[in-house]
């Protein structure tokens, strides 16, 4: 028997309304997701901002779900910004100089997931709240639903992230070095690659097929053990496939986010790569549906993001990289007319 009072059931329906083009009701249900069975218990959190009114001290942006959701939830801290002068903002400690740069005045703390006596997991704020004071808090992912994201509120036209400008000029000296034309990064699969998940990614030989072997200087965002892929398939098509140097693409997401910066194209699967390309403005075909599934077409948070696949459709594996492979063709031929341009003199 279906629990109308079922968190589970609620988070599900929330879902279903944004696919639906019922984005307030799926905001509304969404913010049952914080009573799901499998969150962690949150000790020594202050209350929770009533919204109203501004707070009468610093008010807390709890982290929430993975690092990847952090690019997504946090398009809406501009918002919150304009509302909140004094904000701190609780994340995965890979992000913490990332955003404290992007976000000027934001204090950034590192995610306080801990392990108790029992051995189980839990977000302890004790510590961290006696240091810095939070007069109140608030989810990450409310602050879309608080200024109607997908609503009344456009996707960003550009990227928000403020990779380290010394960093990020390295990078592009790097990119160009690969070649002419548009400097592409492929993600075909996360580090999460179980049976289900798997369903979802791809073979670099499959997206090579799709968007054509030689028709870009090529760039490897993959985080995970990918060389052995890549050599095979240079080995078998002749096809370069680049890997940024002394990088560690898990752990350096400062740097990361530099380099997807100086990228005029990304192709890539749902994951935190996806994640950083839209948070940075970078083109970016995400080879699934919009972020939430907030709209088809287009997506609901990030005006620079072409999702591959409708709401209402099931994922087709043949039918998403059709139309990422159209898209990107779309693209590359946008960048070569502006690359022959003539320039004014």
């Amino acid at each position: 028997m279906l629990d109308p009072s079922s968190d589970t059931l609620a988070v599900t329906a929330a879902f279903n309304a944004f696919a639906l083009g019922d984005t307030a009701r799926g905001w509304t249900l969404y913010e049952r997701r914080t009573n799901l069975p499998a969150e962690y218990p949150r000790l020594g959190l202050p209350p929770a901002w009533d919204r109203m009114a501004p707070p009468s001290g610093p008010l807390l942006v709890c982290a929430e779900q993975g690092v990847g959701d952090e690019f997504i939830f946090l398009s809406c801290l501009p918002d919150l910004l304009r509302q909140v002068s004094d904000v701190i903002v609780e994340c995965d400690p890979r992000n913490v100089a990332l955003f404290e740069r992007s976000f000027s005045g934001v204090r950034c703390v590192p995610r306080t997931v801990t392990e108790n006596q029992a051995g189980g997991m839990v977000w302890d704020y004790r510590a961290m709240a006696a240091q810095t004071g939070p007069a109140a808090h608030i989810m990450a992912a409310s602050l879309p639903g608080l200024y109607s994201a997908a609503i009344t509120r456009p996707a960003l036209p550009q990227g928000y992230l403020a990779p380290g400008p010394t960093e990020a000029t390295a990078w592009r000296r790097w990119l160009q070095s690969l070649g002419s034309g548009p400097k592409v990064g492929l993600c075909w699969r996360s580090g999460e690659a179980d049976a289900i998940r798997s369903e979802f990614y791809f073979t670099l030989e499959e997206v090579l097929a799709a968007i054509g072997f030689d028709t870009a200087p090529y760039v490897s965002l993959m985080y995970v053990d990918a060389i052995d892929e890549i050599a095979d398939v240079q080995r078998a098509t002749g096809t370069a496939i680049h890997a940024p140097p002394e990088l560690n693409q898990r752990n350096e997401l400062d740097r990361v986010a530099a380099l997807i910066s100086g990228l005029d194209i990304v192709l890539t699967v749902d994951c935190a790569v996806c994640a950083i390309s839209a948070a940075c403005g970078v083109p970016t075909i995400r080879l699934e549906c919009s972020y939430l599934t907030l709209a088809n077409g287009r997506d609901g948070l990030f005006g620079n993001v072409y999702p591959c696949r409708d709401t209402d459709q099931p994922f087709d594996r043949s039918e998403v990289l059709r139309r990422g492979a159209e898209k990107f063709q779309q693209w590359v031929g946008v960048f070569s007319e502006r690359a022959s341009a003539p320039t004014a003199k």
